[in-house]
């Protein structure tokens, strides 16, 4: 299994899947040396049959946390990049070499591009020459999500607007919790990247990113209100890290104040009636607007129509045919258990309109994500404790509660698996109905990818000869995977024993077993566990990944899987059987920091964490900033506040703390 872990500017993420899809054509793993080019089109193998990739994503809320922490070093030089380095090419819906300017009202408005940006690294848009003072490339680092970068990747984006002569994107939903994430910038070249200048003001702005609530506090799933982006003058280092919401104006006229100053904290928000707000903007962008302003934008032409466009495209458009694809994602309503098919194996070309590139209504892959959001957020009674039955207070719950957190991803590695054995039906035991959650997210009935063709659900049609892969992408941490592997029976001589035999193989092979690592759990794995040393003699009794999730349960069972898939064929066709299945993941990075401090020649590394001894659970660092830091990284003054149950309740900070 080739795994590649990214964050968004070290490592970008549409690298990472490019990579692993090139992989697939190739037919070679994905971290192997500089490859020697064909004089022959590399995707056509000699059998030219279109390779079946099953998509195995993810649905946790780390997807909808900011795509740039302030804790990363993004470039890789050694420094943590804490505020905007110009030097560096942020990854989002906007054009990083583009400026743009806003039009519209607050709600319903939009940035479209007016020039190209200029200035040493092409990003500053002081002077351009078509009005507009919005950097691109700030616009990424300042406002864009996880899920932002990965419909990008995939697909070109979120589309709130798609017709075959305009498109807009727009970003992710971000309730009022610890989602919520603000940006800070006071440097002297503020007018290079934004529309004020630091002689206004001299301390800087403020940018806050949340979807606020409407007039009736429809929760989560349903609101319509339109993503911000929201502008104050000065630093408000607490907007978006404090108790209750986040990312609100407060004033003292009634129509205006969103949040009542919380007592404990009266000047964490900026007030409209103190003049402290600057600007909102609603994040959506004119994309691809015309043949002549592309710059660096992907962009694809259909007919006379200009598109954004993903790897999906790349890929499987009808002038591409290359890869055939299926998403299996996590569910709501068992968020701890495996996951559920959202479609089957099969051409793109149903999705996407060849005529002008605008998608159809297709219950596919496009339609899927983009339908994935935060469930069951309550603005009214700030949280998740309500209806969706995640309220403080506890440190373990059953499927149906808590719907935003979980990420079985071996579960559901080994549910993608059993798909490409053809003829089964998905595990009960993982299926959800997940309407009431999200409507209209809906999951087919399985078609066997080397069987017949269909049209009612897509899928099948495969060759005998295409080669089989599942790419998880993952949001990180890997959790509550540790026991429901009663169907590993279905593959080919394989049960749940075997298979803890091929994970005990992966651990041996790697060099893990006999050696001493910080794990959960090598008993079976409680909510009270934390990380400690202990010996490893099998691999697939390790439970609890350290150091972010000791008492989540998570397991490395999904190694043991891959190792089995890439030497067994899971089927025979007419007398054949169909090839091994490869393993490409792609696993973003955690949202947690790891300080390296130079001590000596050696190094000395700090991850925080927090644990709640009222309840016995870990608690989740929903921020954390660095206040100042040394050069050579040996010393510094960092803010980190917590959560302080495992999953859900409020979201807001519970706990605050200085490390230096």
């Amino acid at each position: 299994m080739t795994t590649h872990k990214t964050s968004f500017g070290k490592c970008p993420l549409r690298a990472s899947l490019a990579t692993a899809l090139l992989a697939v054509l190739f037919g070679t793993s994905a971290s192997a040396a500089p490859l020697a080019l064909s004089d022959v089109p590399v995707f056509l193998n000699s059998t030219n049959a279109e390779p079946l990739v099953m998509l195995a994503l993810s649905n946790d809320e780390q997807l909808y946390h900011k795509a740039y922490t302030d804790f990363d070093d993004v470039d890789g030089d050694g420094s943590i990049d804490s505020t905007y380095k110009d030097t560096i090419n942020y990854y989002g819906y906007f054009d990083s070499g583009k400026c743009y300017s806003y039009s519209g009202a607050v709600d319903s408005g939009s940035f479209g591009p007016t020039g190209v940006a200029g200035g040493t690294y092409g990003h500053s848009c002081i002077s351009s020459s078509g009005g507009g003072r919005w950097s691109g490339n700030f616009l990424n680092w300042a406002s864009m999500s996880r899920m932002d970068a990965l419909r990008k990747v995939l697909f070109g984006g979120y589309r709130s607007s798609d017709s075959s002569s305009a498109t807009t994107l727009e970003r992710a939903f971000i309730p009022s919790d610890n989602h919520a994430w603000s940006k800070f910038y006071a440097a002297s070249d503020l007018a290079n990247y934004t529309p004020y200048d630091i002689g206004t003001y001299p301390t800087g702005i403020t940018m806050c990113n949340v979807t606020p609530p409407d007039s009736s506090n429809h929760p989560s799933e349903t609101t319509t209100t339109s993503p911000r982006l929201r502008v104050a003058n000065g630093q408000w280092p607490d907007w978006a890290a404090q108790e209750s919401k986040q990312c609100l104006w407060t004033s003292s006229t009634a129509s205006q104040n969103e949040a009542t100053p919380n007592a404990a904290n009266p000047n964490a928000s900026p007030s409209i009636s103190a003049g402290n707000k600057v600007d909102e903007f609603t994040v959506r962008v004119q994309a691809c607007v015309s043949a002549s302003l592309v710059g660096t934008e992907k962009c694809k032409s259909y007919g006379t129509s200009l598109k954004p466009v993903g790897l999906l495209q790349d890929f499987a458009d009808a002038d591409q045919l290359k890869i055939r694809f299926g998403l299996m994602t996590g569910t709501y309503g068992k968020r701890k258990s495996g996951g559920e098919l959202r479609k089957n194996i099969a051409r793109f070309t149903d999705e996407v309109n060849s005529a002008d590139g605008t998608f159809t209504t297709s219950a596919g892959i496009v339609k899927s994500i983009n339908l994935m959001r935060i469930s069951r957020y309550s603005y009214s009674d700030p949280g998740y404790g309500g209806v969706d039955g995640c309220p403080s207070g506890q440190n373990t719950w059953t499927n149906g509660k808590c719907s935003d957190w979980g990420n079985p991803m071996g579960e559901m590695f080994l549910e993608a698996l059993r798909y490409f054995v053809g003829g089964k039906s998905p595990n009960p035991n993982f299926t959800s109905d997940d309407t009431p959650w999200i409507a209209n997210l809906a999951s087919p009935t399985w078609v066997n990818p080397y069987g017949a063709a269909s049209t009612s659900p897509v899928g099948g049609g495969g060759s005998v000869c295409a080669k089989p892969s599942v790419l998880p992408i993952s949001t990180g941490v890997v959790s509550f995977d540790n026991d429901e592997y009663s169907t590993a029976s279905d593959l080919p001589g394989l049960s749940a024993s075997t298979l803890s035999s091929n994970t005990d193989s992966v651990g041996s092979n790697e060099g893990i077993s006999g050696q001493r690592w910080y794990v959960g759990s090598l008993s079976g794995g409680s909510p009270n566990d934390v990380c400690s040393s202990q010996t490893i003699s099998n691999l697939s009794t390790v439970t609890g990944i350290c150091p972010e999730a000791a008492g989540l349960q998570g397991s490395f069972q999904v190694a043991g899987l891959a190792y089995y898939a890439h030497q067994h064929s899971l089927q025979t066709v007419s007398g054949k059987a169909t090839p091994t299945v490869d393993t490409y993941a792609v696993s973003l990075a955690p949202p947690t920091p790891s300080l390296k401090i130079p001590v000596g020649s050696n190094t000395v590394t700090l991850i925080p964490a927090g644990y709640n001894l009222r309840n016995n659970n870990a608690m989740q660092l929903i921020n954390f900033r660095v206040i100042s830091q040394s050069t050579d990284n040996s010393s510094g003054l960092y803010f980190m506040n917590f959560e302080n149950a495992p999953a859900g309740s409020d979201y807001d900070n519970d706990m605050k703390g200085y490390m230096y």
